[in-house]
């Protein structure tokens, strides 16, 4: 194809397809068909265990979802490895448009494999067990790895391909409810599993475990020089003979996969008598929109990000062709969750250059891909109070009393799974209690404009009652109360996103030593400020980019009690606690600015072609952009020029992944800021 076709085609028929679906809906499709897979086999499973109880049988065991074992050759082997959701990456070039990368996730699971075979003699230490065996072990000189998995991830270049569904299918069936009448056919789009390499697969191997060792056919550990608990385990550090094994293994597994489906990305709608079809990720004058539809037989919610990948990517010219209907009450379509891309005559306008609108829905952009991430805030800036102390003695002409505080910082941070809602943010603004102290610290998180969209996350420890210890004629009584207010402000019509919080921690005691001496009364005010601004801009690369700008949170002591009674010892505790909490506050903003600037930028996926402009938050929350043509994307040889493709000004890849690195752990092995202190009064 020409440029100047490439780039201003106007011959199309009704349904003349390209694929032009974003990165992001891409891969929320495949997480979603994930889910499905797990939780509808979970469901299923459920319902079956119901019966069994009822009729009072014994209980079958529960099998993993999405898991395999494999040993292609004796005692190596991949042992109950669960898979999470894959990512597929999109890598076109001008030269070629169907070009993406697959990204698969082994979530957990056990590895044994040969890692030398030709190992010299050293003094070993002896271990508790000899290598797992799926065989009799022959005498050799073979040292195996033996490692835990934990969030392994295993990325390989490949293809797309497109598949006539089968008639009889069932989802040959539920396709059909969105065709409108004509003389068309049903194909998947899927990954091209025939153009695979596995020698050029990319290993990422997650993290040193404990657990991790090396051992001898007869059972004696080996040191492993290059393993430090909590490191990255780099791929390269691996022997060639541990790296053929374990591809070997891994593309066993691997086809498990695509038996459960993970490879379709989506359903087309094709002309019949058109045979030129093929997956390009490339757009031309049309309209498209993504209609999730639902299966009946099962209870999975559907549409993005909450469904399955079962949507269809209908595509029509300007002209008199609609959408299908919706025809009844939770009926198939459901335009909520998909992308709508409206078609322009720019050859009428005086820039041809721009040709339509691109909307993605707030389920999508807000609530599916950006608030997520910022949950790591909430975890990190929340103070949990654990104790509280007091004690008090008194004695001839003598009294003593004692206060104790032991508090923890991003403590929460450690768990990510068990206390995750927590942490989740609630649309609307926050609910300021009347009780609280100091009410003038919440006007800031009262206000709202018109319009604007506010979702927010309050953690409360509110405390009237204190620790209280009597001893002889003294009482002590120790209070400690904490507040943390994060809110993310949506105003339409700007392309600034804010997210700003507070938090407000008071520590304070009252000593009553008789009737006949005054009350001491101390302890000190804490107050901790944030914000973070994402700003929407415009990328010749054929995406979005979120630029985020930001500062340290702003750590302050609008009180303390006079001398002594100030509690300056757990004061500074605390202090020092709060320069931790900095530091990883400034390491999670770099490792967003990394994903919102690189890998998971919104990507529309011709790079170099086509851009976002004008990126604006719309009135319902979604994110609304222009389309347009870049205006000299090909050098002198009609290929799209450098620059466009280099990503010169940002980024592409994460330099960490959050989802997988503990925080804590940086800075000198910096654990769970905490500060723990009892001091005389």
């Amino acid at each position: 194809m020409s440029k100047e076709d490439r780039i201003f085609k106007t011959s199309i028929g009704a349904y003349d397809q390209v694929i032009a679906l974003s990165q992001v809906m891409i891969n929320e499709g495949l997480k979603n068909l994930w889910s499905k897979s797990v939780f509808a086999e979970d469901l299923a499973l459920a319902r079956s265990r119901q019966t069994i109880l009822e009729k009072g049988e014994e209980l079958p065991e529960l099998e993993k979802p999405l898991g395999f074992s494999c040993s292609p050759t004796p005692n190596s082997f991949l042992d109950e490895v669960v898979f999470g959701p894959p990512q597929l990456i999109l890598k076109p070039t001008g030269s070629d448009l169907s070009s993406i990368e697959y990204k698969f996730h082994l979530a957990s699971g056990e590895l044994q494999a040969i890692c030398d075979e030709n190992a010299e003699s050293s003094a070993p230490e002896p271990v508790k067990r000899k290598p797992g065996t799926r065989a009799p072990i022959k005498k050799a000189s073979r040292l195996y790895s033996r490692y835990t998995i934990k969030d392994w991830y295993v990325t390989i270049p490949i293809k797309l391909s497109l598949v006539p569904m089968e008639p009889t299918s069932k989802e040959f069936a539920e396709a059909m409810k969105l065709k409108k009448k004509g003389n068309h056919s049903l194909q998947k789009l899927l990954v091209d599993t025939s153009t695979i390499n596995w020698a050029t697969a990319t290993v990422d191997l997650g993290y040193w475990a404990e657990t991790d060792e090396m051992v001898d056919e007869d059972g004696f550990a080996r040191t492993i020089e290059h393993k430090v608990v909590g490191n990255h385990r780099l791929w390269e550090q691996e022997t060639p003979t541990f790296q053929f094994y374990f591809r070997q293994m891994i593309e066993q597994g691997f086809k498990d996969t695509w038996e459960k489906g993970l490879g379709r990305l989506c359903t087309i709608v094709k002309d019949k008598e058109d045979d030129s079809l093929t997956p390009t990720f490339e757009i031309n004058d049309v309209r498209h929109q993504t209609y999730p539809y639902r299966e009946g037989n099962t209870d999975v919610l559907h549409g993005i990000p909450q469904g399955n990948n079962h949507y269809l990517l209908y595509l029509e010219t300007v002209g008199s062709n609609i959408p299908p209907p919706v025809t009844q009450e939770g009926a198939t379509l459901s335009p909520s969750g998909g992308n709508w891309t409206e078609g322009g005559d720019y050859h009428s306008t005086n820039n041809k250059s721009k040709f339509g609108t691109y909307v993605l829905s707030k389920k999508c952009f807000l609530e599916g891909h950006l608030l997520p991430k910022l949950t790591e805030f909430n975890r990190i800036m929340q103070l949990d109070i654990m104790e509280r102390q007091a004690e008090s003695d008194a004695q001839f002409f003598h009294w003593y009393a004692k206060v104790g505080y032991k508090v923890h910082l991003g403590k929460g941070f450690e768990d990510r799974v068990g206390n995750s809602a927590k942490f989740d943010w609630t649309p609307g603004n926050p609910v300021i209690k009347p009780y609280w102290d100091d009410q003038h610290w919440y006007n800031k998180f009262r206000d709202q404009e018109e319009g604007q969209l506010i979702w927010s996350n309050v953690d409360e420890e509110w405390d009237t009652s204190g620790a209280y210890h009597h001893n002889g004629s003294v009482e002590t009584w120790a209070y400690g109360s904490t507040i943390t207010i994060n809110r993310v402000v949506v105003t339409p019509g700007s392309n600034v996103i804010r997210m700003h919080g507070m938090s407000w921690n008071r520590f304070t005691y009252k000593v009553d030593p008789s009737k006949i001496e005054w009350n001491r009364i101390g302890g000190f005010l804490n107050v901790v400020h944030w914000e973070i601004n994402f700003v929407l801009q415009a990328s010749r690369d054929g995406g979005l980019f979120i630029e985020v700008k930001s500062e340290l949170p702003r750590v302050e002591f609008p009180w303390q009690a006079n001398g002594k009674w100030g509690l300056e010892p757990f004061r500074q505790k605390l202090q020092t606690s709060y320069e931790t909490v900095q530091k990883n506050f400034e390491y999670i903003t770099e490792g967003l600015k990394n994903c919102l600037q690189g890998q998971d930028r919104l990507i529309l996926p011709s790079t170099g072609v086509y851009l976002f402009s004008n990126p604006l938050m719309g009135h319902n929350g979604d994110l609304v952009c222009n389309l347009e043509y870049v205006e000299e994307p090909f050098d002198a040889d009609g290929e799209v020029k450098k620059d466009l493709n280099e990503m010169t000004n940002f980024k592409r890849t994460p330099t960490r992944d959050l989802a997988r690195h503990p925080v804590f752990e940086i800075a000198g092995n910096v654990q769970a800021s905490e500060a723990d202190h009892k001091e005389e009064i």
